[in-house]
């Protein structure tokens, strides 16, 4: 069986499905072992390549947030080239939070009709 090393760079990683065979956890972002912010588990590679081709529309593998590598230091690679890229799960920023909200004018409570 050969195996390939999959990143992943969603916080939780994510349950890969494919009919008729057992599901696979692959690591996330958040995990301890996580490199450059990308979980890197080892699937079976036909087992990838069939869930790849079936989720093919699913936009964390379209935008390289999901990727595998026939080598683990090359997906180790591949992740510290894409370190910088966005999940969209990101915390905010406290100090700018959203466009015309400023740090300085929240206190933290919710505001009251009086």
């Amino acid at each position: 069986m050969a195996l390939v090393s999959v990143a992943c760079k969603l916080p939780h990683g994510l349950i890969l499905e494919v009919e008729g065979k057992p599901p696979v956890q692959v690591k996330g972002a958040l995990h301890r072992d996580a490199i450059a912010g990308f979980g890197i588990t080892k699937v079976d590679k036909e087992f990838f390549e069939q869930w790849a081709k079936q989720y093919a529309e699913f936009k964390p593998l379209k935008d390289g947030l999901i990727f595998a590598q026939d080598r683990e230091d090359s997906a180790r690679r591949e992740a510290e080239e894409k370190k910088d890229e966005k999940t969209g799960f990101e915390g905010l920023d406290p100090s700018a939070p959203a466009p015309g909200i400023k740090a300085d004018n929240y206190d933290g409570m919710p505001k009251t009709a009086e």
